[in-house]
């Protein structure tokens, strides 16, 4: 199973390209390679052919728009997924060929610094075989979608019937919901019970914080599991709407008028959260 995304880069090729191809986390470069470009000097081509794109088509700039000189896409690997670094690279090029259909170069790199294997793919947003620019509208669906194709191909796990419209939780995320300790998943549990404890939004308030969860207004509520710091101040906190739709305080309200349904037993750690796939092998399984 991965877990995959992409994001534009505008003005920080030089150094997009840096971090990805660092030795440290590509064990001295061996998993570091470009498809019709010399990774070490990729930047310098990729605003050759923008250039010459450019020459051929003429200066399509927006003013005031966005202006990708390249798109960072990124490919997760779970810890639990037995693949070597040399497949996982072989797999991210399969992934990058598939995606970019031989038309833009990019540079692939596999990172192996962290507890689990993941690609990088930086691409050039002109293409040089027919210098048009990549069309990256309703892409991340599809990204997904070929990424979990070549994993299943390989016997890695893959998320049956996955929602493409809401952003993947990371495979730190996943790993923790299935051991029931994720701390999302437990303020997730607490409103679904403060919402069928209470009869207005005041009352879900007092309910959800003999819980052991605040609210923290401002434009979008964010939850608090209370006692739960960390360096960064982003531990044990989310904002309702990455919860989920459900979770806004427009919703949570309207959800609070509707009639009340019986909870659910709260899954046990060893009932997981119904991700399912095939083992390699017979095997259990931001930069």
């Amino acid at each position: 199973m991965a877990y995959t995304r992409i994001h534009g880069i505008k003005t920080t090729l030089n150094k997009a390209l840096d971090y990805i191809e660092n030795p440290e986390k590509t064990e001295a470069q061996i998993l570091v390679s470009g498809y019709n470009v010399d990774p070490l000097s990729a930047s310098i081509e990729f605003r050759m052919t923008a250039a010459l794109a450019r020459e051929v088509k003429g200066d399509y700039t927006k003013n005031g728009g966005a202006n990708n000189l390249a798109y960072h896409m990124i490919q997760s690997f779970a810890p639990y997924d037995k693949i070597t670094p040399e497949e996982a690279h072989e797999l991210g090029k399969k992934w990058a060929d598939e995606v970019l259909k031989g038309k833009y170069e990019y540079v692939i790199s596999s990172h192996v610094d962290k507890g689990h294997i993941h690609n990088h793919i930086i691409f050039n947003a002109t293409s040089f075989y027919d210098y048009s620019k990549y069309d990256n509208y309703k892409v991340a669906g599809h990204l997904r979608e070929a990424s979990d194709k070549l994993c299943a191909e390989q016997g890695l796990y893959v998320i049956e019937k996955p929602n493409l419209k809401k952003k993947s939780a990371t495979h730190y995320e996943w790993a923790h919901q299935k051991a029931g300790t994720s701390w999302k998943a437990q303020i997730k549990q607490h409103i679904d019970e403060a919402i069928n404890e209470a009869a207005d939004y005041e009352s879900f308030k007092a309910a959800l914080d003999r819980k052991g969860v605040e609210i923290l207004e401002g434009a979008r509520i964010t939850f608090h599991i209370k006692g739960v710091t960390s360096s960064n101040g982003r531990a044990g906190k989310c904002r309702g709407d990455r919860i989920g739709e459900d979770y806004t305080k427009g919703r949570i309200i309207e959800r609070l008028a509707e009639p009340k349904k019986k909870m659910p037993p709260r899954l046990s750690a060893e009932q997981g959260t119904g991700h399912q796939g095939s083992a390699r092998n017979g095997g259990a399984q931001k930069y």
